[in-house]
């Protein structure tokens, strides 16, 4: 393949994109959007197999657009956060909230994982990183 050509483009977000991760395995691809919603896309068909938050059904949504995330590496939790200075890691697979981590006092702008997945970064517009235990 010719480097630097594009090869595919996934669309399906209603708004800015704003952060991108895959799984540790490299199937899968979440995106994080001011459409306040997460997508999972499948990297072998290239289709969203999965929309977290405001495009979705069931679960509750945010209520804010989104400006982060971190996913484990398998793909089981996801953490998202925005400017609503509350972050939330969802069971990726059901949308379910396992928890939520509030503290900022103002938007959340980065999350980060620690390598062995036990600890969750934010960083905010407050001036300050926080770290969190993280669940299971």
């Amino acid at each position: 393949m010719e480097s630097g050509r594009r090869t595919h483009t996934l669309n399906g977000h209603r708004g800015l994109v704003v952060g991108l991760q895959y799984t540790g395995d490299g199937t899968r691809l979440y995106s994080v959007s001011h459409d306040k919603s997460v997508r999972i896309w499948d990297l072998s068909s290239h289709a969203c197999v999965r929309v977290l938050g405001a495009a979705a059904s069931g679960a509750s949504k945010p209520s804010v657009p989104l400006a982060a995330l971190a996913v484990r590496r398998v793909g089981d939790l996801v953490a998202t956060a925005g400017a609503a200075r509350v972050v939330e890691v969802r069971n990726a697979s059901s949308g379910e909230l396992v928890q939520s981590l509030p503290g900022h006092e103002r938007a959340v702008t980065a999350l980060a994982l620690s390598p062995d997945e036990a600890t969750l970064a934010s960083a905010a517009m407050d001036g300050t990183v926080r770290l969190w235990a993280m669940p299971y």
